[in-house]
């Protein structure tokens, strides 16, 4: 359901963890949760995974060879010596989540949390036409 100002409501749902953000971090948390059999979803204000690297400048590459890039669980896919270009990365990051199946949400902006009890709550605002990336 979405309201006349952008936000949406959701039917509520509890997870044993909402992670904010499909980064390196993000989706690296993501799949630590995925092995222990939790309850999780990732939330992403991005139109993609991988988005906030392909946002970044053309000429961008990142400082560490690939060797050292890779996420837990997936080597990045190039020879040790190379440096990827943002666009690499954020390929990367995308196939990534998509091979872990990873249930991130993309389009959606955490605005709040608030905690009532023990009991973490988000209220999030989509930021266009939410989609889930990945089942």
């Amino acid at each position: 359901m979405q309201t006349n100002k952008g936000t949406r409501l959701l039917t509520a749902r509890r997870y044993d963890a909402i992670v904010i953000g499909a980064g390196q971090a993000g989706l690296s948390v993501g799949y630590y949760l995925a092995q222990h059999g939790r309850s999780f979803v990732i939330l992403d204000a991005n139109e993609r995974v991988g988005d906030s690297w392909r946002k970044r400048w053309d000429s961008l590459r990142l400082f560490t060879s690939s060797g050292f890039d890779g996420l837990p669980g997936m080597p990045y896919p190039a020879a040790s010596r190379a440096y990827p270009t943002k666009d690499e990365m954020a390929d990367y990051l995308e196939a990534y989540a998509k091979r872990f199946q990873l249930p991130v949400i993309t389009n959606t902006r955490v605005v709040r949390l608030s905690k009532e009890g023990k009991v973490y709550t988000s209220s999030t605002r989509v930021c266009d036409a939410s989609r889930r990336t990945t089942s």
